[in-house]
């Protein structure tokens, strides 16, 4: 059963079933699918295998006779339960009568768990299955497994089963690569004591034997395939960080809310993301029987698009940079699942075919009933156009040596492979014999030569004399194996180490970088000077061979005596620097010491020094801390610039588990005093407010130049920072004496200048007091300021405030900037509002370290003047309230800077605050709580909550009819307020109950909703800015955004409803990984908090506002998961009905982008 391609792929409408999580066409039988494919021309697509003789294929290998293996599950996303037995197998596929078609299947392992990563090896195969890497054997021949033997495990399945271990491929050294996938943890012991702990995504590979593990890189967030190509370069394919990685051996990739070792991530391959988050199996299409405009190209299925994608790949020296390109295989079923895509030995490309209504693990809940249990489909898909070379399934068993020997030279890269361990583990020495004289043959293949060498490094006969006449063969792929080759012995000779450095210097890229790759295996600190040689000529575009020698450059620093090498040998301020760079990566003693010298010699960039601050006080010696504590009080950095060498150092010691000394304290001290009145002096006066009703912003006011429309140009406070036109907020001036004129520049828009202007952006004069509007303008709707002159010669001699607004959140024509008031008005800043509002934030997390004895008066006027700043003057009550910890004092200087509460509640609780008034306090929450909106009810419940004291206050004042009931029914705060005051559960469940039920309400705005929205009507690119504003804090759509919670590439293929709910509900389907977690402090404070990652002694988690915040593990009493998500659940209040629409607008959006 074949199709023929296409010419086109389909267009597919809105509102197509590929948008929908739950595809809501019928399935196809074989016969019926096969016609929906869409191929470039000259290929077709034939069935191999379908329902009954497989369930859902997960992962696929071949083996030296042609035969297929794959895996198949029945029990999928569940595991089995206890005392069930398991229906999973492992299943072959066999072409008996040679006729190049599949003609029989067996059924190898059962009563299996959820296998998924297979390779054919030895007697039957190794493969997992929860909760082992096994080694099923067949010891007597009848083609089935008789035993099973454990390689390791138990391994981590438990928090999720689709982030399982998976792709194990083998490399030429005969080691087994493999992937781990998301959020489970698992750790690996070899039979020779070697041991890896790893969480979520990373990659390992292992002896099949078991006897030793490695990790090979370290992060990804769930890869799933792999594959090598010619040069022995390995390629995994992830979801939610980048589809396609060319791994760098001992490189760091990202993940969810984890750290680099310091040299950064190593480089991605592509940056766009296939409109997907969901991405399965890759392959690079070989050379040999495929078009030419598709070689090398990397393939990669797309299971949540129904379509296998494509990227053609550009070398930049040694490093690959992918390039979109039209897909190449497409469908009009929606329930194609590419999980797998494998080369098979006769050259045809085989797709493994999860065939379902369903394939979303978070999308759609675990326990839907549609979620198709029985029916799997592998397609083959083979070119017949021209030139096309029709290739067999090949049993390379009954190969004789010489033939097989010859079949390294192939042009099909599983030929080789399956040759190459064929040959391996043969008995005797022909194998190496032949690899001998096919080395010495000047006119041998490449390929066959590569091979070669192979073949004697796995049989242990490696000839140095042969291996180092590779390396300078004429052929730029043998001298790169043959590097690969001496990095892989355990001990290679002088002669062989010498061979890896003069390669350093290798005309070709490759040869190069595979040097430097082979001497990290081998680490000595003579190998500095030659990698640092070469790290200086690599060209700027080359960042993976860049990479490469650092990584390796890092790797001889950890040998014994390299430091002591450093200093004897490098004496100039250039190699010191980039040597400084690589030693952040090494967490020793003497690395920090290195680094304290060097930034005690040479001066360093601010950025740099940091790091360097923070890596030294993690791994310095007490007696170094004087030395650091000087370097940092000495630079001449600003005082910003000192807070961050200050929290550097503070992070450094915190992770060490140390206690702060009290140098520290004092600088601390200093720089909270100095940055706060720095910062009200820099203000003038001026606040940078939000503006009621709206949703929360980030100040966006901030110094920029601009022209004049008389001439010239002015540096004005514009409403325009990079990528941030869709902030808003209020700048409000002090109150001063009008005078009789007063004019200004003014610049900017109110919405596109091809429609009525919005009313949105303007500069108002209101009078003190009575709060008149005295006078009002809007902006020229224009990027050159015009000058506006206002004639107050009725008002002059009152007392007024300028207020500078901007409430339009467009992403075009939506700004306005203004500067130059003549006459001056009160002062004029000197610092821009949105950088002093980040100074203020970083102040705060000074308060456990501020000397109250010496700066409590400065920082008590700070906070009790009307005309300091809220940002600041919350900042001083912070400080201020350090010491009334036991009160909950620090959790109520977090309202008092909470710009969700009105300006004058606020001000209010920074003089009570400053006075540690605990009954002012009190007071003024009560009147928040009975006058402001419920969002901003249910963020001062929340914050109560967290707190014993002030817990049981909010828990009183619903008694008494001072604060609603519905509070204790909002998730978040009945999460808290049961971990914090245990004792009171019953009380505050019974509260509760008196409570209307919100749910109901909940579904009722979810159906309005869903039943309001008009595709037609809504704009996609408002939607963009609306997800910028309210979302990119915590997600990342196609690179922009943060990856807080998870990437949302491709989201429009959870369908409209499904986005409603996640939108306006998130906690109903909230993934484990995503759950909040609550940590209950040996004080009795509890904080609440997405894990993020552990530093040492620091627990990193999220807060709902994607910021991060640190819990020394020593504070935890208890820390327990919640069935909460950390999105808030107030976005139905947040967003209107039309910036809702725009944001869906936006967000189906991607899913179209996903298809074309």
């Amino acid at each position: 059963m074949t199709a023929a391609a296409a010419l086109q792929f389909p267009a597919h409408a809105e509102g197509d079933p590929f948008a929908e999580n739950v595809r809501t066409t019928a399935p196809l039988p074989p016969a019926e699918q096969v016609k929906t494919f869409h191929l470039p021309p000259g290929f077709e697509i034939d069935l191999v295998a379908s329902e009954p003789q497989l369930a859902k294929p997960m992962n696929m290998a071949f083996d030296a006779r042609g035969r297929l293996w794959f895996t198949t599950s029945y029990e999928y996303p569940f595991p089995k339960k206890p005392g069930e037995p398991a229906r999973d197998q492992i299943k072959v596929l066999e072409d008996t009568d040679h006729d190049g078609r599949y003609d029989k299947v067996t059924t190898f392992a059962e009563g299996l768990n959820i296998p998924i990563a297979i390779l054919p090896y030895g007697e039957g195969c190794l493969a997992w299955s929860i909760p082992n890497i096994y080694y099923f054997r067949d010891t007597d021949g009848d083609g089935k497994a008789d035993r099973q033997d454990v390689i390791f495990g138990p391994l981590g399945w438990e928090r999720d089963t689709h982030g399982n271990i998976a792709s194990f491929r083998r490399g030429n050294d005969g080691w087994i690569y493999g992937t781990h996938g998301f959020n489970n943890n698992s750790t690996f012991k070899g039979r020779d004591g070697s041991t890896i702990t790893v969480n979520s995504g990373n990659t390992y590979r292992f002896r099949p034997d078991g006897s030793r593990i490695e990790q090979y890189t370290w992060g990804q967030v769930n890869p799933f395939g792999m594959c090598f190509d010619e040069r022995g370069y390995l390629y995994t394919a992830d979801c939610h960080s980048s589809p396609i990685y060319q791994l760098i051996p001992g490189g760091y990739y990202p993940s969810f809310g984890k750290p680099d070792d310091g040299l950064g991530f190593s480089p991605t391959t592509i940056q766009h993301s296939h409109g997907s988050t969901a991405i399965a199996g890759i392959l690079i299409v070989p050379e040999e029987g495929w078009p030419e405009d598709l070689r090398g190209n990397i393939f990669i299925g797309n299971v949540m698009t129904s379509r296998i994608n494509r990227d053609r790949i550009e070398w930049r020296g040694s490093s690959p940079v992918g390039h979109e390109m039209p897909d190449f295989l497409s469908t009009d079923d929606p329930w194609f699942r590419p999980v797998d895509i494998q080369l098979g030995p006769d050259g045809a490309l085989y797709v493994a075919d999860f065939y379902n209504r369903i394939i979303g693990h978070y999308e759609v809940p675990l326990t839907h009933p549609g979620r198709d249990r029985e029916r799997g489909r592998i397609w083959r898909i083979r070119y017949t156009g021209p030139g096309a070379v029709r290739g067999d399934l090949p049993d390379l068993t009954r190969m004789a040596t010489p033939a097989l020997m010859e079949q390294l030279a192939s042009g099909n890269p599983v030929r080789r492979s399956l040759a190459l361990n064929e040959l391996v583990e043969r008995p005797g020495m022909e194998a190496a014999t032949l690899a001998r004289q096919a080395l010495t043959r000047s006119a041998a293949p490449a390929a066959l030569k590569v091979g070669a060498l192979w073949v004697l490094e796995r049989t242990a006969r490696v000839d140095g004399d042969l291996v180092r006449a590779a390396a300078g063969d004429s052929s730029p792929l043998v001298r790169q194996h043959a590097m690969r080759v001496i990095g892989s012995l355990s001990q290679p000779s002088p002669a062989g180490l010498s061979t890896l450095v003069r390669a350093l210097q290798d005309p070709d890229p490759h040869v190069r970088r595979s040097a430097a790759e082979a001497l990290a295996q081998h680490p000595s600190p003579t190998h500095l000077a030659p990698l640092l040689a070469a790290l200086a000529k690599v060209p700027d575009q080359d960042t993976h061979l860049a990479h490469a020698i650092r990584i390796s450059l890092r790797d001889q620093l950890r040998a014994d005596g390299a430091f002591e090498e450093v200093t004897r040998s490098f004496q100039d301020e250039a190699t010191w620097h980039t040597l400084a760079e690589v030693a952040i990566a090494v967490p020793t003693p003497e690395s920090s010491r290195f680094l304290t010298t060097h930034v005690q010699r040479h001066r360093e960039t601010p950025a740099l020094l940091t790091r360097i601050l923070k890596h030294a006080s993690r791994y310095a010696g007490p007696e170094q801390f004087p030395g650091l504590m000087e370097i940092a009080r000495k630079t001449q950095a600003d005082l910003g610039q000192q807070l961050e060498l200050l929290q550097a150092m503070r992070q450094g010691i915190a992770e060490r588990g140390q206690p702060l000394p009290p140098t520290l304290r004092a600088w601390a001290t200093d720089l909270a005093v100095g940055i706060l009145k720095s910062a009200a002096e820099g203000s003038a006066g001026w606040q940078s407010l939000g503006i009621e009703g709206m949703k929360e912003s980030a100040s966006p006011w901030i110094f920029q130049e601009r022209p004049r429309s008389r001439g010239g140009s002015s540096t004005l406070l514009s409403s325009l920072p990079p990528g941030g036109e869709a902030l808003t907020g209020m700048l409000q001036s002090p109150e001063f004496t009008l005078p009789a004129r007063l004019s200004f520049d003014l610049s900017g828009h109110d919405g596109y200048p091809d429609k009525p202007a919005q009313g949105r952006n303007h500069v108002r004069l209101r009078e003190a007091g009575t709060g008149a509007i005295l006078a009002d303008a809007p902006p020229p709707r224009n990027d050159a300021s015009r000058r506006i002159e206002w004639d107050l010669s009725k008002h002059a001699g009152k007392r007024g405030r300028v207020e500078v607004i901007d409430a339009d959140t467009g992403d075009a024509y939506a700004w306005l900037a203004v500067g130059g008031f003549e006459p001056p008005i009160a002062g004029w800043p000197s610092i821009a509002p949105r950088d002093l509002a980040d100074r203020v934030k970083s102040v705060t997390e000074l308060a456990d370290l501020t000397d109250l004895s010496l700066a409590a008066p400065a920082l008590r006027e700070l906070a009790i003047n009307a005309s300091t700043d809220l940002a600041i003057a919350s900042a001083a009550a912070r400080l201020l309230s350090a010491p009334g910890r036991a009160e909950g004092l620090p959790t109520l200087g977090v309202l008092a800077a909470d710009p969700l509460l009105p300006a004058q509640s606020r001000r209010q609780l920074c003089g009570a605050l400053a006075a540690s008034d605990l009954a002012r306090c009190d007071g003024i929450l009560v009147e928040v709580l009975s006058q402001v909106s419920w969002r901003a009810q249910t963020r001062v419940a929340e914050v109560l909550a967290g707190h014993p004291r002030l817990a049981a206050s909010l828990v009183d004042w619903v008694d008494q009819a001072k604060a609603s009931p519905r509070l204790l029914r909002e998730a978040a705060v009945k999460g808290k307020l049961e971990s914090t005051l245990p004792a009171a559960v019953d009380r505050i469940r019974r509260l509760a109950a008196a409570a209307p039920e919100a749910n109901a309400d909940l579904q009722r705005l979810i159906d309005t909703r869903r039943a309001g929205y008009a595709p037609g009507k809504s704009d996609p690119a408002r939607g963009a800015a609306v997800f910028a504003q309210t979302c990119a804090v915590c997600h990342k759509i196609e690179g922009t955004g943060n990856l807080v919670g998870p990437q949302l590439d491709g989201i429009g293929n959870r369908g409209i409803d499904r986005l409603c709910e996640d939108i306006l509900d998130p906690n109903r389907n909230v993934d484990h990984a995503f759950r909040t977690h609550l940590i209950v402090q040996t004080d009795g404070e509890v904080v609440s908090g997405l894990p993020r990652r552990e530093e040492g002694d620091s627990l990193v988690l999220a807060n709902s506002a994607g910021q991060e915040f640190v819990v020394s593990k020593k504070s935890i009493k208890e820390r327990r998961e919640s069935a909460n998500s950390l999105m808030p659940e107030n976005f139905g209040e947040i967003l209107s009905p039309a910036d809702f629409n725009h944001l869906l607008a936006f967000l189906m959006s991607q899913a179209a982008r996903a298809r074309q």
